[in-house]
């Protein structure tokens, strides 16, 4: 069994950014984001998945900027200096990305 962390802003439900302790705000730093991969890491977890978006959903154009996230790819990058035994994936659309471009491998994969 493998078990992940989905890192996805404040959570996964439409809402969540709604609940007194959410961390609105935290959610797009960099010191969050290593906060909880170090966590995760400090949990045993396998890995942290980030998944790209390419669009702004339309249930998230709320009031509130739950639609933005920081880019996967970066992201992981910053994180793989700031951990040391977990795994680290995303998704990243063809679209826009070459594919020769992204990594095949690093001392944080898991295949």
């Amino acid at each position: 069994m493998i078990l992940s962390l989905f890192l996805d802003k404040v959570g996964h439900h439409l809402s969540a950014w709604r609940h007194p302790q959410a961390a609105t705000e935290q959610a797009f730093t960099l010191a969050y984001n290593v906060k909880l991969a170090q966590a995760a890491e400090s949990a045993k977890l396998d890995l942290v998945f980030l998944a790209d978006a390419l669009t702004l959903l339309p249930e998230n154009n709320a009031a509130f900027t739950t639609s933005f996230q920081l880019e996967p790819i970066v992201l992981l990058s910053a994180l793989m200096a700031q951990t040391q035994r977990i795994g680290l994936a995303a998704t990243v659309s063809t679209t826009y990305t070459d594919p020769i471009t992204l990594p095949a491998s690093s001392p944080h994969s898991i295949y």
